[in-house]
């Protein structure tokens, strides 16, 4: 509850950092997990989650949902009860801030890009690659969270 009611203020930098820092904590190294232990069920339902955010992009209602699937999906692949908990835990607090979910105008940089990598990752059972492609995907989403709540990222 504390995480709903937080996301849901007017974030402060420390909480964004706080936030992106948990973030950096778990979504690597699942990503890394999912990779090794990921099956074709979950491979077909991370690329249909893919292919609804690339089709209808991340600015829209369907491309969030699609978006939120792809990572429910990323954490289920883990195959650990407590990475599950875990995050439906956040998700029932009220998930991650809204902020993360839309970018900046004029945002040049493509998460759909970085989803894609990740995707290639998991489908290879790359573990490292998931790992780099997850630090990058939530290091870039961390820069256009900063920059669109006018926040100084550096």
């Amino acid at each position: 509850m504390l995480l709903a009611w937080m996301a849901d203020a007017a974030p402060t930098h420390g909480f964004v950092r706080s936030l992106f820092q948990l973030h950096l904590v778990i979504a690597p190294s699942a990503a890394q997990i999912a990779a090794r232990s990921r099956t074709e069920r979950h491979v077909s339902a991370l690329g249909h989650a893919l292919e609804t955010m690339a089709e209808r992009t991340l600015e829209t209602p369907e491309g969030q949902r699609a978006g939120e699937d792809f990572h429910k999906v990323l954490i289920e692949a883990t195959g650990n009860e407590l990475l599950v908990s875990l995050a439906a835990a956040i998700g029932a607090a009220g998930g991650w801030p809204r902020f993360l979910r839309h970018r900046p105008p004029g945002d040049v940089n493509d998460p759909i890009a970085r989803h894609r990598a990740l995707f290639e990752a998991i489908l290879n059972r790359d573990g490292l690659a998931a790992f780099a492609a997850t630090r990058s995907l939530v290091r870039e989403t961390e820069r256009a969270a900063l920059a669109l709540l006018g926040i100084d990222s550096t």
